[in-house]
């Protein structure tokens, strides 16, 4: 059996990763090789030859390909490597399993390679978490791990890992081999890294605001991890996308808790999202997402170098 593992959350293609693996080496003992399918050297003929190579000291191999490009909307592969591949899949050798796991970009699904890989893979293509199923997740976690926390100490956790899910397995760790089995906020705050959320609401403010010397200042201060335009592109959207959800169901009449729960997202959001659209009209949070789109399809298609066209971005949202 080979498989497709293809979601944007590196949390949940982890977890069915090493569960799928764990399954095989119970059955086999096995070697795993794990190939980038974005480096500039990876090529179907390379990986076809490891797939059906007999392990040497082992029973079965494991070939984990992480991202292949020619998944993606900018890769490709020439006709006769796609017809290799299409081969192998319709006949593998029974000695390997081929995983493919995509994390970093949308999958292509309109390309014939994708076609092909779904129809002989068996796919996991999980909808993204909401707040709530994350929420749910860390709570069930702590129990097992025999750990409560006080309210607040609750509230200053998912306040930290909802936006950075992808690191709970090690903050998780973290909160084991502290020892305590009552958690305060303070105990929080002092093991869970602060997320980058605070300063991605202090950013859409400065936004908002039309303030360029703080949204400058606060996106060249963040560490190089964090400032990658992309990923700063959809933590805006996402949040301008909440400010203006909230807009339109405060608008109708509801409270705080009743568009936490309808939007599924967690109270704390909806708090800092209310008090920013109490502030603006909803068709400047339009303009703001419809600005944020075009700027991620220039840096996607080499239009625009990303650094530059963020600092733009901020520059014409300012003086607009």
């Amino acid at each position: 059996m080979n498989y497709a593992l293809l979601a944007e959350n590196e949390y949940l293609l982890k977890k069915k990763l090493k569960s799928i693996v764990n399954k095989i080496e119970k059955e086999n003992s096995s070697e795993v090789i794990e190939i980038n399918g974005n480096d500039k050297e990876f090529n179907i003929s390379s990986l076809l030859n490891e797939l059906n190579t007999y392990p040497f000291l082992w029973e079965h191999r494991i070939v984990i390909v992480n991202n292949p490009v020619f998944l993606s909307a900018k890769g490709s592969l020439e006709d006769y490597d796609s017809d290799a591949l299409e081969a192998y899949l319709k006949s593998p050798a029974d000695f390997s399993t081929l995983i493919l796991v995509v994390d970093q970009y949308k999958v292509d699904n309109r390309k014939k390679i994708t076609k092909l890989i779904k129809k002989h893979t068996e796919v996991y293509e999980p909808d993204d978490m909401d707040d709530r199923t994350i929420s749910n997740i860390i709570e069930k976690d702590l129990k097992a791990a025999n750990v409560e926390l006080a309210y607040q100490a609750k509230i200053e956790l998912e306040k930290r890992m909802i936006p950075n899910f992808n690191n709970w397995p090690q903050e998780l760790e973290k909160i084991k081999l502290y020892n305590k089995f009552y958690l305060e906020k303070e105990d929080v705050e002092l093991l869970i890294t602060s997320s980058d959320a605070d300063n991605i609401f202090e950013l859409v403010n400065g936004v908002l605001d039309k303030n360029l010397y703080q949204s400058l200042t606060i996106y060249r201060e963040l560490p190089n991890a964090e400032r990658e335009p992309i990923a700063l592109i959809m933590l805006l959207a996402s949040q301008f996308r909440l400010i203006h959800q909230v807009q339109t169901l405060a608008y109708h009449g509801m409270d705080n808790p009743s568009i936490a729960s309808q939007l599924k997202v967690h109270p704390y959001r909806v708090k800092i999202a209310r008090g920013l659209s109490n502030r603006f009209q909803s068709i400047e949070v339009l303009k703001i997402l419809n600005k944020l789109a075009e700027l991620e399809q220039n840096i996607k298609y080499g239009l625009i170098n990303p650094d530059i066209g963020f600092e733009l971005f901020l520059i014409e949202v300012s003086q607009s």
